[in-house]
Order: C-alpha cells, then structure tokens, then sequence
C-alpha cells in the first residue's frame, strides 16, 4: 500500500509539473512587467506619455503598454536568446518618472521579467499546481488516516500522519494567503514572489505554534505545582514545568534573534545588500523554523491521539483482559494509580457480562520490583478476589518488568488457551496509545481502555509519554529534517541564481 501510495503521489505531481510546463512554454512567449508606481497611496494618479528603451532589441521587443489608476503594465515579446535591460519612461500626474529592469529569453523561447527566473507569463499555472498538490497531499492524508484509525487506533504511523496533517493543512492555508496577498498587490504572481513568501511560512507556523504551546505548557507547570505539593519534587514530575519554561524560552529565542541579532547585529556589519546573505538570511531561519515545526506538530498529533485512543471503548466481547502493572506500595497494596486500572478492568467486564453475559478472564501483569513485598500481579490479583472476582477467572503472569514485556508475555498466555480470542487490556488514561503501540509490536491485536486520573498528574505524565514515543522511532525525525534541509537548499539556490542572473 505504501509503495501504491507513493506512485500515485508521484504520477500526480508530475501531471502537475507537466501541465505547468506546457503553460509556460505556451504563454510565456511574451512577457509581462508591472512598473513600480504608487498605487500604495490614496491619492489619484494619471500615468500618461509611456515610452519603452530597449537595450538590445535583438533580444526582445515592446508590443504595447496597459495603463490603469493604479499601475503600468509593460509587454515585451520573446526574439532572439539573451539577456539585456530595458527602461519604461512615463509621467506621473505630469512628473517624469522611469523604471529600470532586466529581461531574460531562454531558448525555450520564454522571456522572463526581473531576472533569468523572474516574472514569468503562465507562470501562474506552476504556482496553481503547487497549491492543487498541496491541497491533494492534505486529502490524502486525511482519507488515509481515517482509514488506518479504522484498522488499527494504536499506531506511530498514525501520529506520524495527524502531525502530517496538521503541517500540510496549515502549510497550504499560509501558501494560500500568500498567493492572495501576491495577486492583491501591484506585482504581477511570479516565482520569485511566491518563494519568497514560502520562505516565511515556516517562521509564521512556527512562532504561532510555539506560543500557543507556551500558554499550554504554562498551563501544565501550574498543575505540576499540584503535583509536587502531592507527590514530591521528583524529577518526573517536573517535566511539565521544564517543558513550560522551556517553550516560552524557545518563543523567546526565536523572537530575539529574528528580531534583534539579525537586525541590529549582523547586518550593519556591511552584510546588508548582499545578495548572498539576504537569500542565507531567509533560508537557514526557513529550516530550522520547519524543524521546530515539525517537533512541535508531532507533539500535537501525538496529544490528539492519545486523548481518542484514552476516549476509546473496546467492544464488549472480549474473552481475556489484560490488566498493565505499575509500582505498588511497600506492604503490597494498590496505590490510586494501578488500582485504577484494576477497577477500570472490572467495570468494563461487569458491563460486558450485563450487555451480552459473557465473563472475561483477568491477567494482571506485573513482576516484582526490587522494593516491593510481593508482584505487581499478585497484588492485583489480592485486590480482584477482594472484589468478588473468582481465583478461577483469574490468571496471574508476573515476569515482566515493563510494558512491552506486559504485553508479550500475555500474549503467549492468551495463545496457549485461545490464539483467536478477543483481547483488551486496561491500563491509565495517558498510556493506552503507548501501551497499544507496544501491543502491535508484539503482533497482539487488542482494544485498550483507559483508567481516570487526577487532572494534576495527566499532563506531565503525558509529556514523558510523548518523548517515549519520540524516542521509540528516531528514522522518521531524521528523514524529515533531512528533507526540509534539501528543500531549503532547492529553494535557496533557486531564489540566489534567479536574482543573481
């Protein structure tokens, strides 16, 4: 499916490149150059006595002129390869003014204004192509997340694909306004333009996402507060106000030096006016905006995730529930947090023997941790007989260490007695979609539920959730960013080379 994916990816973007190609080859003949006046004002203009030097016109030549109250639209038509300047003379309500630019034939017979890759005459078509694609990446992905959440609620690639999602829906809103505010302005839609404004979108959706996370995590260090007033300052429960302060710094960051270095450091120091370091300037902020970005949707896909996969009900048909292990106090009693989870299986399976009459078997998983009396499973167990469970509906697996082995080792239980039942597994709020992960990796196809937790300990548990999974797959993180990195430097050498020539 992967594979299928990708070439209808590619045949679609090279329909696109095609029917961009021919369009320019068709109408960018003749060129098309919009003289620099002042329509930005309010006052009334009356351009008269326009009048075109042509440097060399074996090169190109005038063909007529388009005046209006706000502009002056120059023709110039495709003769002969080469490169020369022309001028535009006119009055500007009876004061002589004149405009000065290059123009560009390539041998493909299409003339470009304002450098070898300037205002191009069907270019429009190219820049339509690139929203349609855009456009075709968003729906794509969206119809191909609802499809894959249908199959399977816990998996990375899913939030790979929400945070893709969220990336290119934004990135094609910001493209979108910045074609608008192109074809509102008094230049004519080009190439350069358009870059241009690509080059800024990253910085734009990356300082939007970063203070909205900022007030965000401001939010979870405040309950971090609660948590350690309850709990300790220990170092897992101040994840929440390191990640807090954290982002508000990196607001802060980029603020200062897009603002201030750049500005009043780097370029008074003679780099100013530099073709090359205007591109460098634009570019090297474009990637490291794109990675931030790239982070900090990922963040947000992750959450949306695992807040639908926390919300999730299995259906109630299972013939075995696992239930997930967690520390335990020293007498061997459930602490809230496991016995949630205990009371979380229980309910369900209540409601299941009510809706349909069927009883599920319990295997709460857990071992025994080098500070506790007894295991983890057999303290739940204790606290399911405690509870009115039968012994006999109640299968203990207490070797594993961590979830991953939670799982696998149910697993092999679970296949011992039934390969083709139908499985759940009960575990906290915040963990299910990790937890189903795990359960995919070891080839186990179960629905999770989630147990409540107090409002404090939610969100800084969820943040170490969120860098466990980003740290269970680093393959993904680094072929984006070596994709942005190669993006940035097309764009780069596109935009230097089209001003340069």
């Amino acid at each position: 499916m992967k594979k299928k994916n990708l070439i209808i990816a590619g045949a679609v973007a090279l329909v696109l490149i095609i029917f961009s190609f021919v369009s320019i080859l068709i109408f960018g003949r003749e060129g098309k150059y919009n003289v620099p006046t002042q329509s930005f004002d309010s006052n009334e203009h009356v351009y008269t006595d326009v009048t075109v030097e042509i440097e060399d016109p074996v090169i190109v030549e005038f063909t007529g002129y388009k005046v209006t109250d706000k502009s002056i639209t120059v023709n110039l038509y495709y003769v002969s390869p080469g490169k020369t300047y022309f001028t535009v003379h006119y009055k500007d309500n009876g004061e002589p003014r004149s405009s000065m630019n290059s123009v560009y034939c390539h041998r493909l017979k299409i003339v470009s204004v304002c450098g070898r890759i300037g205002n191009i005459n069907g270019s429009f078509a190219a820049i339509l192509s690139l929203l349609a694609y855009a456009l075709f990446v968003v729906i794509s992905l969206a119809i191909g997340l609802r499809r894959r959440i249908k199959e399977n609620l816990y998996s990375y690639k899913n939030a790979l694909m929400l945070s893709g999602l969220i990336f290119s829906a934004v990135f094609f809103i910001l493209l979108l306004m910045a074609v608008l505010s192109t074809l509102s302005g008094s230049e004519p839609l080009s190439f350069i333009a358009i870059f241009s404004s690509i080059s800024n979108i990253p910085g734009i959706f990356s300082l939007l996402l970063t203070f909205s996370l900022a007030i965000i995590f401001l939010a979870i260090a405040i309950s971090n507060i609660q948590l350690i007033r309850r709990e300790g300052a220990k170092g897992r429960n101040l994840m929440g106000i390191i990640g807090g302060f954290g982002m508000i710094l990196l607001m802060f960051i980029q603020i200062f030096v897009t603002d201030f270095i750049w500005s009043n450091v780097i370029v008074p120091n003679g780099l100013n006016g530099n073709v090359l370091f205007i591109n460098i300037e634009s570019y090297v902020p474009m990637f490291i905006n794109a990675v931030i970005s790239y982070f900090e949707t990922m963040f947000i896909g992750i959450a949306l995730l695992g807040i639908a996969s926390a919300r999730h009900v299995p259906t109630y048909n299972k013939d075995f529930i696992i239930i997930l292990g967690c520390s335990i106090a020293k007498d061997g009693s459930l602490l809230p947090l496991i016995r949630g989870r205990v009371d979380r299986a229980i309910e369900f399976n209540t409601k299941q023997k009510l809706l349909t009459g069927k009883s599920a078997i319990y295997i709460p998983s857990g071992g025994k941790g080098s500070d506790e009396a007894i295991s983890e499973a057999q303290a739940m167990t204790n606290y399911l007989i405690s509870k009115g469970v039968p012994e006999e509906q109640i299968i203990i697996e207490d070797q594993s260490a961590n979830t991953f082995q939670n799982l696998m080792n149910s697993k092999h239980i679970i296949q011992e007695i039934d390969p083709y039942s139908n499985v759940a597994f009960s575990t906290t709020n915040y963990h299910v979609l990790r937890s189903g992960i795990y359960a995919n990796k070891v080839e186990l196809k179960a629905d999770g539920m989630g147990a409540k937790t107090k409002w404090y300990f939610w969100p800084n548990a969820f943040i170490r959730e969120y860098i466990a999974l980003m740290k269970r797959s680093m393959k993904p993180h680094i072929r984006f960013c070596i994709a942005a990195f190669i993006v940035t430097v097309l764009l780069f050498l596109f935009s230097y080379f089209g001003e340069m020539l």
